[in-house]
């Protein structure tokens, strides 16, 4: 705004003088409308600063709204040596400030609200009686819009949102439609760097956040509220920040091939696994063994040293501990890097031990009946047949 020196002349009856417009300024808006409105609503709101202030304060005045009618903002610096507060209406202005000429901190840490709201509390509500201030009025850039306090964007019939509700905005500035925290990026699963030409073979989708500030990352990461938060947006944890590097001339591939068993082959008993493990910033490897069609890995063995030879024995499966049947076999290496990146290669078999057969218990053998070639001749019965009895004699006669 122009600066001036004389507002107004009067000569000594109280008649006022016409002043040039040559000494006068052209009035120049000092804040745009629109600003304004929306600094009148945020001060002027008691039930949004309730988390720091309690509702009915001194901030407010008995008898009018709590809402659009009064706005009022209070202010301490460092050691409590100003306490402000600064408050209006569409037809009032007060502003206190409480201090002391030497600089010195006040008394029993008061504040601005503490010690300067009940000050203005008081002026206000004398300036105002007899008045009846309205509420704030929009001034045509304003719109209201239903947003999702969720992400701060648009709110859109059908897309999750837990909470929603009417906002105020700029005409032109509305919050953006369909925000998302989060980025899929096609990345090299060892390094992290986005994939190209130089790292094709290990290529995944990974999710990352679109956040850029760091402490709000660690907040989402490592705290309740955090945790809380991201699992009611959709965000998946832990958070990455998206690769900014992609793989380049320098970046050196990771090896690791699993030579035998072949895909397909038939093994029994103990298996040797070969292959080639090696990389320059190689954490560990693994290998390990599912049932065909799961992911339930049993670890054979872990180990830390590289095996850069093509037929190096990774390690050895006694495949008479499993039944029979289709199986996957895994190794998994671990790079020891801030992605913690990894890769994997797999290859299916087929287990089939001969089932021992049991020996046959012996079997008792039966002696045989021995019929005599030579029987002696028959001798005569003492007593005749039944069927021809011998007579009996009568001794009677």
């Amino acid at each position: 705004m122009p600066l001036y020196t004389i507002d107004r002349i009067q000569d000594s009856n109280g008649n006022e003088i016409p002043i040039p417009e040559s000494l006068r300024g052209a009035p120049v808006p000092a804040i745009d409308p629109g600003v304004a409105y929306l600094l009148q609503s945020i001060l002027s709101d008691d039930s949004a600063r309730a988390a720091g202030f309690p509702l009915n304060s001194t901030l407010t005045i008995s008898g009018l709204p709590t809402q659009n009618t009064v706005a009022a903002k209070t202010g301490t610096t460092d050691g409590g040596r100003d306490l402000w507060t600064m408050g209006f209406t569409n037809n009032r202005v007060v502003g206190v400030w409480l201090g002391n000429n030497q600089d010195n901190p006040t008394l029993n840490n008061q504040t601005g609200f503490t010690a300067a709201s009940p000050v203005w509390n008081e002026v206000m509500r004398i300036a105002l009686t007899g008045e009846n201030p309205g509420q704030f009025q929009a001034p045509a850039s304003i719109r209201s819009a239903q947003v999702c306090l969720d992400r701060g964007d648009l709110f859109q019939p059908g897309e999750p949102c837990s909470i929603a509700r009417n906002d105020f905005f700029i005409e032109g500035k509305l919050p953006p439609e369909n925000v998302t925290f989060v980025a899929t990026y096609e990345v090299d699963s060892w390094t992290g760097l986005i994939a190209n030409t130089f790292c094709p073979n290990n290529v995944i989708q990974a999710q990352f956040t679109t956040i850029t500030d760091n402490a709000a990352i660690q907040w989402l990461n490592n705290t309740p509220q955090g945790q809380a938060y991201a699992q009611r947006v959709g965000l998946p944890l832990p958070l990455n920040p998206a690769p900014t590097g992609e793989c380049d001339v320098n970046t050196i591939p990771p090896n690791l091939v699993i030579s035998s068993p072949g895909g397909g082959q038939s093994i029994q008993g103990s298996v040797q696994i070969i292959g080639q493990v090696s990389a320059p910033d190689l954490a560990r490897y693994e290998v390990q063994y599912a049932p065909a069609g799961t992911e339930n890995w049993v670890t054979i063995t872990t180990a830390t040293t590289p095996q850069p030879n093509a037929n190096s024995v990774l390690a050895t499966w006694d495949t008479s501990s499993v039944p029979n049947g289709n199986y996957t076999l895994r190794v998994v290496m671990y790079a020891n890097n801030a992605f913690g990146g990894s890769i994997s290669r797999r290859v299916d078999v087929s287990v089939f031990n001969l089932q021992p057969t049991a020996t046959p218990l012996p079997t008792a053998t039966p002696a045989p009946l021995i019929v005599p070639t030579d029987a002696p001749p028959a001798s005569p019965l003492p007593f005749d047949p039944v069927g021809n009895p011998t007579p009996t004699i009568d001794p009677t006669g």
